[in-house]
């Protein structure tokens, strides 16, 4: 029987006043054990946010809406959540972004945002903006393989969150857990 990395996902339906910072740090608290002040949260210019005094610690955040999303596991991890917003132009945006292969699986009822949280939760995982990588590489599997790397990529379901689209990248295969942070942590 093979073992699985496990990921951990922390989500609020709304923010209750709190920052993405202090979400994050509860979340990560919860998920290591760690209390939330020994934290140490880095931005680097052009690289992934990081614990600096957790390094071993990888996160995903995302945000869209009135939810907060964050993934925890061992080793590096994408999340990408996105509210469904009927004002963008999904076929320009389609056109422009997604692969071939994509393109045709919009087209014939594929969802837009069930692709495109797919396409950002690669690139998060990566590190990577939206930018030329985007439109060559094609997330309409469960495993994209890409620049000679496999990357396991799972849609994710978010209780009370219907109208939203959430998705998982990670480099090995992976079971999860989901969390509210107002219903699990009380």
């Amino acid at each position: 029987m093979m073992i699985m990395d496990k990921v951990e996902i922390f989500y609020s339906l709304n923010y209750d006043g709190l920052s993405s910072r202090e979400l994050l740090l509860r979340s990560a608290s919860y998920y290591s054990g760690i209390e939330a002040d020994d934290f140490i949260l880095v931005h680097d210019s052009g690289k992934k946010p990081y614990f600096s005094s957790h390094e071993n610690l990888h996160f995903s955040v995302s945000h869209s809406g009135n939810v907060w999303i964050a993934a925890f596991a061992d080793n590096d991890v994408g999340l990408d959540f996105q509210l469904h917003n009927s004002k963008i132009r999904q076929d320009k945006v389609a056109g422009r972004y997604f692969h071939p292969e994509e393109v045709k699986k919009y087209k014939t009822g594929g969802g837009f945002y069930e692709i495109w949280s797919r396409k950002e939760a690669y690139c998060k995982l990566f590190g990577w903006g939206i930018d030329y990588h985007f439109p060559l590489f094609n997330t309409c599997g469960d495993v994209v393989n890409f620049d000679g790397r496999a990357v396991y990529i799972k849609n994710i379901s978010v209780c009370g969150a219907e109208n939203y689209s959430c998705s998982l990248a990670y480099f090995d295969e992976f079971v999860y857990n989901v969390r509210n942070l107002q219903t699990s942590f009380c």
